[in-house]
């Protein structure tokens, strides 16, 4: 959970897969809640309070705060458990310095940038998303070995997943 930097909202990622804000004061909820499709594990403001990020075990979502709620803006694969060691390097919170556990107890410092390139916020369930992906490269996500990649065997029948592109590619 998080609060906003004016104390007035509250952020809680939940095990329902869901994010949602709060009212800090009257404890109402405030629009309707963002459905991750997995566990949220972390949420964040930003210092100017205008967006969130939130967390599932892969997936990092940056949404903006409208009148109506959380309106999701971008998102990025994160293979690493965050466990909010993060500070924003921009008062939007377009880039986020992220603090990860790293090999032989030691830590990593990664840069997660939500402003370039422009992405549109992925959709549906980030587990399947995955999936598609590892059948297509042929390729696993092993999660016991600090999310090392290991060849799939047997190969399967490659189909491109109809997941977007970087552009350019």
């Amino acid at each position: 959970m998080a609060f906003s930097s004016d104390g007035k909202r509250v952020l809680i990622g939940s095990l329902d897969g869901t994010a949602r804000q709060w009212d800090a004061q009257t404890g109402q909820q405030i629009g309707e809640p963002l459905d991750h499709g997995a566990i949220v594990s972390a949420v964040a403001y930003s210092p100017d309070g205008k967006h969130i990020l939130s967390q599932t075990s892969q997936w990092f979502y940056f949404s903006e705060i409208t009148q109506n709620g959380l309106t999701p803006k971008s998102s990025r694969f994160f293979s690493r458990l965050w466990e909010n060691g993060y500070r924003f390097l921009d008062a939007g919170g377009a880039r986020l310095q992220v603090v990860v556990p790293g090999a032989a107890d030691s830590l990593k410092i990664e840069i997660v940038r939500f402003d370039t390139p422009e992405a549109e916020a992925l959709q549906g369930d980030p587990a399947e998303l995955l999936s598609d992906w590892e059948r297509w490269l042929g390729l696993k996500f092993d999660a016991s070995q600090n999310w090392k990649l290991a060849p799939i065997y047997p190969m399967e029948a490659r189909k491109e997943p109809n997941l977007p592109r970087p552009p350019g590619n």
